[in-house]
């Protein structure tokens, strides 16, 4: 069983930090209302990132380049990794099939 994800909190900082801009445009953001609603408030908006931000962040391309890559990056070396394993699997099959002929 899996244990239950919690969620990344982050604030006015932490976006404005990963999202490689200034806190005074995040507040704009807020002020405006082109970012989601902050979920919860604690001593300011609070936000969960994978949730809220980075969707968000994605579908209005406010997402840094070289984060974008990151994520690409991952997803294609977890795709690699699959076909891989499949692909070595594949083989054991065949193997077993030959041996067994």
């Amino acid at each position: 069983m899996e244990t239950p994800k919690h969620p990344e909190l982050v604030g006015v900082e932490e976006i404005a930090d990963r999202l490689d801009t200034r806190r005074a445009t995040v507040q704009q953001w807020i002020s405006r209302e082109v970012i989601p609603p902050a979920r919860w408030y604690i001593s300011g908006p609070v936000w969960d990132w994978e949730a809220d931000i980075m969707p968000w962040a994605i579908k209005t391309r406010r997402i840094p380049h070289a984060m974008l890559f990151s994520m690409l990056n991952k997803n294609a070396q977890d795709i690699l990794e699959r076909d891989t394993v499949n692909s070595l699997q594949a083989k054991q099959v065949r193997l077993r099939k030959k041996s067994n002929a």
